[in-house]
């Protein structure tokens, strides 16, 4: 996590779920500095999904880590020291899950769908602890930072959001599409497809998957529901960090149909995959993103307000279905 500047300040997850300590924090680390002054938040070409997120010039470290942990701890403080009886969702992931918004809006970010379920603060109380700047292998290293708050049962449901930055472009690209002179001109996208390299890809996130499920279902006793989502057909864009430039360095226009049913093809290759992590527990459920942005993308992977709203409504049809047969 020391890649990115600040993700190793994150505070621990204990500080998120208990009041008292986040009322210390908050009382210490309180700056009269927003997000837009304080940082630059630019995505990593080389890491799709993920975002570098840094001081500005002239922001000293120390309230740049005070505003980060302002920003990082006051929704959770909201929900974990307001009124009872709602549904309690914990939430861990990559930029899907977490943006920092509404902070990022002055630098032009949109909510994300955990963001629009936790509007409806009447039915959900929803700690969020995904971080933007994370990668598969950081939010899944062990210890996980999702122990403590899932810990004893705490929360109904689990969101889980990872393993886009392994496979949906950046660098992951060229680790598994071949160049576009190798596919012999082909319309089908597995002809472009390096099969063998793209199996290990997914065999490697079954294997996190699998063991987020077990870590999940220990250390709730077996009470926490675990929902997944394999986003959506992404679109390249001309020049784009993460799809538009690494298809142009392998040969294809980033326009082409090819390389948009490539994305397609390697987004429902991600589902099969969940899809076989949720056959093994009645306790895991996939709820289906994709078609869901049709026209409304923010950026090349990422939801705009429009399809994230969209995306909540079957999150909460996936919750209501759950509670109506449990």
């Amino acid at each position: 996590m020391a890649r990115y500047f600040l993700t190793a300040y994150r505070s621990p997850a204990v500080s998120l779920v208990h009041p008292f300590f986040g009322e210390t924090i908050m009382a210490k680390t309180s700056v009269h500095l927003d997000f837009k002054t304080a940082f630059k938040m630019e995505p990593d070409p080389k890491e799709a999904l993920v975002f570098k997120i840094r001081p500005r010039k002239g922001i000293s470290a120390s309230d740049a880590v005070r505003t980060m942990r302002r920003i990082t701890l006051a929704e959770q403080l909201v929900t974990t020291m307001s009124a009872g009886g709602r549904i309690k969702i914990l939430a861990e992931g990559d930029s899907w899950v977490n943006l920092l918004w509404p902070e990022s809006s002055a630098l032009g970010y949109e909510m994300t769908f955990v963001n629009a379920l936790a509007k409806d603060m009447a039915k959900y109380d929803t700690l969020n602890i995904g971080f933007p700047g994370d990668t598969f292998a950081e939010i899944t290293k062990n210890p996980p930072q999702y122990k403590q708050p899932i810990s004893g049962g705490q929360r109904q449901f689990f969101i889980f959001s990872g393993g886009g930055n392994d496979f949906l472009g950046g660098g992951s690209l060229v680790k598994y599409v071949k160049r576009f002179s190798q596919g012999g001109g082909s319309s089908n996208p597995r002809d472009y497809i390096k099969d063998n390299e793209f199996k290990a890809i997914l065999n490697r996130l079954k294997i996190g998957y699998r063991q987020m499920v077990r870590n999940v279902d220990v250390w709730s006793s077996g009470y926490t529901h675990v929902l997944l989502q394999g986003y959506d057909y992404a679109h390249p864009r001309n020049n784009g960090p993460w799809l538009g430039k690494p298809f142009k360095a392998l040969g294809y226009a980033w326009d082409s149909n090819i390389a948009k049913e490539i994305v397609k093809y390697s987004v429902d290759r991600f589902y099969e995959m969940l899809g076989g992590v949720a056959d093994s527990s009645a306790k895991v459920h996939l709820v289906d993103a994709r078609n869901c942005c049709q026209g409304n993308w923010h950026d090349e992977l990422h939801p705009n307000e429009k399809a994230s709203k969209k995306i909540a409504k079957k999150f909460d049809a996936a919750i209501d279905q759950i509670l109506a047969v449990s």
